[in-house]
């Protein structure tokens, strides 16, 4: 954002998980997933990031917190847009590309 030092980030901005909204959770990726997959979750990461950002927009924060949102709000709609591009470029994968003959095995 090209600010000299990184501003105090007030509790009521803070993520509301551990993790930023672009992150995806562990548990939705998969060892067979195909590039049509990882699309997917990369969408609906940019989708919450922009979501997240548009929230501190509409909300009360300082005005200068509101206008660097919506800037960070841009960039997440801009990032969708692209993802969007490429999903129509990729195929989808068949029903049954997560069926493995081998699975691998894990004694826990």
């Amino acid at each position: 954002m090209g600010w000299p030092s990184l501003p105090a980030l007030p509790v009521a901005f803070a993520w509301e998980e551990g993790e930023g909204p672009e992150s995806a959770p562990l548990d939705s990726l998969h060892y067979l997933m195909q590039p049509y997959h990882a699309l997917q979750l990369a969408l609906a990461c940019e989708r919450r990031a922009q979501k997240h950002f548009e929230g501190i927009v509409a909300g009360k924060a300082p005005k200068k917190v509101r206008a660097a949102a919506a800037e960070m709000a841009e960039e997440e709609r801009e990032h969708v847009r692209l993802i969007e591009e490429w999903l129509a470029r990729v195929p989808q994968p068949s029903a049954d590309w997560d069926e493995d003959p081998d699975p691998p095995r894990m004694s826990e």
